[in-house]
């Protein structure tokens, strides 16, 4: 059979370079003529009209491609040689385009939208051409047009776990979709209408679908453009297919496919239509058809996906109406549904009564569905199991409100806001929040912006302006009803107290350091043997052990005064560092509370190269003793630096201070560190008599490393081998005394005593 070619463009007499006008078209011929897989046919040239003068708009030019790397009878129907016409169009979005001229070439994947009756334009480049010309020439061009031959034809342009194909190339126009719009497309109460999105550009890229109650259909704003939707057969899935140029083009494609769109559409435009009648007049684009169509691998199966294709017709509903012959023209500049069609319809052998529908010239329209929280998901690289559950972040200002924004984005978690505080002005240096929100609720503003995040309805972040701490019913009921609650109140009372309730979910807490640079993550276990309150006491011990804590919270002399108020005040620290310490605790948070074990991690920045550190520190069992009343909140950690301190010092008894912390509203010391017996002390067989050599120093370095947090509570010493740590008379007496000395503070005193294989923890005064 005698290969047809198509005869795209004017032919130009004979192929000698000064037919060409454009530099570029030169330069694609010189390339094409040196080419060992490329021979030159013959120049083309395309024009048009413009003031009354033949204006040059585009040159191309003809050749036989074959390198001998396309296999012959491959199944997809690339010939080992074939010609086509190299474009060149100067000012275009895409200046050299490649058409295929035989007229039986196949429909493959990436090939461009063209008009009808013209040659297949191959798409050759994934990336924008602003990226490709960087390094395109025209040699590039002519390697990219055989390998995407040879490619097409082994089959191998898209990946094999790639899924069923779409019917249709994709398009320059986008409709997005409410993510229910399967289900209420097929409600009789609603109707879907459609706005163009702003693009500040001279024309529509997206449109945007929102579905309204049927009354308020045709009032002014409410839509651009008439749209009806059409839910068909199944459609058997084939290779891609041409975009029809009509509707009666689309109709034929999809009979051949199982399934069919003229009927449903009559059906649909008959149920459109008001006894009040619709507007003949067209308005906006025309009339956008949504089409739902399940899409199956073979006449019987069970479909695989929905696919939504749209196409726009350049006609009014009611225009659509009058040429499927289900609506007639009243002659009054209306359409009314014919009455013997809604006859035909109501026994269900609606057919339409006239062909001009056939004619109508349809344009391609992608249909895209607004993401869901599945979709964020899968889109963030979030897993679907665990990512559905009722979270609380406490706290909500420049480090809560990012961590709130990240994981809606992502869609994981059902997440309600608490806090008392509103917006103030220099927040919206560093909050999610804008100045419109100054003055708000924190929490409201926050969660109205991430329901904006998504279409309506898809985040549910709820809010409550309150404290966390305060014993308001609705934070105690969404605390009981969450599984992870998350502190980023920046406050050391909200963790303690949240630790003590056992109604409390599994808690984290998440903090930036004074100066910005540093962040920590506090997390429980999952089952709360490990609370945040113990976990407090190790990472204070950790920031005085370890070089990384000389500086760690340095920095909380670094404050702006904003205001007049004595606590009217605000850290200095740049929002560059709240979205970058946010990034990293909502991703690590996110990924560690899949397992069961407490965490404690803290990050370090160096500003200067950008290099972020992360150091883990060992978390250790808690441990409790209850004297006078009080309770003492240590861990293994610590025991274990005792005994240690203590066998190294046998025969003798050593010793040296205790420092930690009082909560006197809970009624607790944390005790976070014990210091070695200083230089001039006395340790003997028989008893250890505590110097002062270099303690006020290590005193004030405590003070400065923990931000005044950690200080002196008490003293703790050891007892020799075969004694037990139960208190001498002695150590009676020196509690007494220690009491004395913190009376001065208003504060109890604390004595430990290691002995042989126990340890006893005193306080004193006891609690009143």
């Amino acid at each position: 059979m005698e290969t047809v070619y198509a005869e795209f463009g004017a032919l130009l007499p004979g192929t000698d370079a000064g037919q060409l006008h454009t530099e570029g078209a030169r330069r694609l011929l010189a390339a094409s003529e040196k080419s060992d897989a490329f021979d030159v046919i013959a120049l083309r040239s395309f024009e048009c009209e413009q003031d009354g003068k033949s204006v040059r708009i585009a040159e191309g030019i003809v050749v036989d491609c074959c390198d001998g790397t396309v296999p012959s009878r491959n199944p997809v129907g690339i010939r080992n040689r074939e010609r086509l016409l190299l474009m060149y169009r100067q000012g275009g979005d895409i200046p050299y385009e490649v058409r295929a001229l035989r007229t039986d070439f196949p429909a493959t994947l990436h090939q461009n939208h063209v008009g009808p009756g013209e040659p297949r334009s191959l798409c050759l480049y994934f990336e924008p051409w602003s990226t490709v010309e960087r390094a395109w020439t025209p040699e590039r061009h002519l390697a990219r047009v055989a390998w995407w031959l040879r490619e097409t034809s082994l089959g191998t342009l898209h990946r094999n776990d790639q899924p069923l194909e779409r019917m249709y190339f994709v398009t320059p126009w986008h409709l997005v979709l409410p993510p229910d719009f399967c289900e209420r497309s097929l409600s009789s109460d609603e109707v879907l209408s459609l706005h163009a999105a702003p693009s500040e550009s001279d024309r529509v890229e997206v449109i945007i679908g929102q579905f309204r109650p049927r009354h308020s259909t045709g009032e002014p704003g409410n839509t651009f453009t008439d749209v009806v939707p059409v839910a068909i057969a199944p459609v058997v899935h084939r290779p891609i297919s041409d975009y029809p140029s009509s509707l009666g083009a689309l109709e034929d494609q999809l009979a051949e496919r199982s399934s069919s769109v003229i009927s449903e559409l009559t059906r649909a435009i008959e149920s459109h239509t008001p006894t009040s009648g619709l507007e003949i007049k067209a308005r906006g684009i025309g009339t956008v058809i949504v089409i739902r169509m399940p899409v199956i691998p073979s006449v019987g199966a069970e479909p695989e996906r929905i696919d939504l294709q749209g196409v726009v017709v350049r006609a009014s509903l009611a225009q659509l109406g009058i040429a499927c012959g289900v609506l007639i023209d009243g002659k009054d500049g209306k359409a009314y549904v014919d009455t013997v069609m809604r006859l035909a319809s109501a026994t269900g052998t609606a057919q339409p009564v006239s062909e001009a529908w056939r004619d109508l010239v349809v344009e391609p329209l992608e249909v895209r569905v607004a993401p869901t929280k599945t979709d964020a998901r899968a889109m963030s690289g979030v897993k679907d199991g665990g990512a559905e559950f009722d979270g609380l972040i406490a706290g909500v200002g420049a480090l809560g409100s990012a961590l709130a924004d990240m994981w809606s984005r992502a869609g994981w978690g059902r997440w309600t806001l608490v806090d008392d505080d509103v917006l103030r002005a220099h927040n919206i240096v560093r909050h999610l929040g804008q100045y419109e929100h100054v003055g708000r609720s924190k929490a409201a503003t926050v969660a109205g912006l991430l329901h904006g995040n998504f279409f309506h309805g898809v985040d549910r972040t709820a809010a409550i302006h309150a404290k966390v701490t305060a014993g308001d019913a609705r934070v105690h009921a969404a605390i009981k009803s969450a599984t992870l609650l998350v502190d980023a109140t920046t406050s050391l009372n909200a963790p303690r107290d949240l630790a003590s309730n056992d109604e409390t979910p599994r808690s984290a807490s998440t903090f930036l350091t004074p100066s910005g640079l540093g962040s920590v993550l506090l997390l429980e276990d999952g089952t709360r043997n490990v609370r945040l309150s113990s976990l407090e006491p190790q990472y204070y011990r950790a920031v005085l052990m370890s070089d990384w804590g000389a500086e760690h919270l340095a920095g909380h002399y670094g404050q702006l005064w904003v205001g007049g108020g004595c606590r009217d005040i605000s850290a200095v620290i740049s929002n560059e560092l709240v979205t970058l310490h946010a990034a990293t605790l909502a991703r690590q948070l996110r990924l560690h509370v899949a397992a069961p074990d407490a965490r404690m991690c803290v990050w370090s920045l160096d500003d200067a190269t950008g290099h972020l550190a992360a150091t883990e520190i060992p978390v250790k069992k808690p441990l409790y003793s209850d004297s006078g009343g009080w309770r003492v909140v240590w861990d293994e950690g610590l025991h274990e630096k005792l005994r240690t301190m203590r066998d190294t010092r046998l025969p003798n008894e050593t010793g040296g201070v205790l420092l930690g912390y009082w909560d006197l509203k809970l009624g607790v010391c944390f005790l976070v560190d014990a210091l070695s017996a200083p230089l001039d002390s006395v340790e003997q067989r028989a008893g250890f008599i505590r110097g002062t050599a270099g303690l006020k120093e290590a005193l004030e370095e405590c003070r400065r490393r923990t931000a005044n947090i950690v200080d002196y509570v008490g003293e703790w010493h050891s007892h020799p081998d075969r004694v037990s740590s139960r208190p001498s008379t002695d150590d009676h007496a020196l509690l007494d005394h220690l009491a004395t000395i913190m009376e001065n503070d208003g504060l109890p005193s604390v004595m430990l005593i290691v002995g042989d294989s126990d340890t006893t923890i005193l306080t004193n005064p006891e609690k009143r």
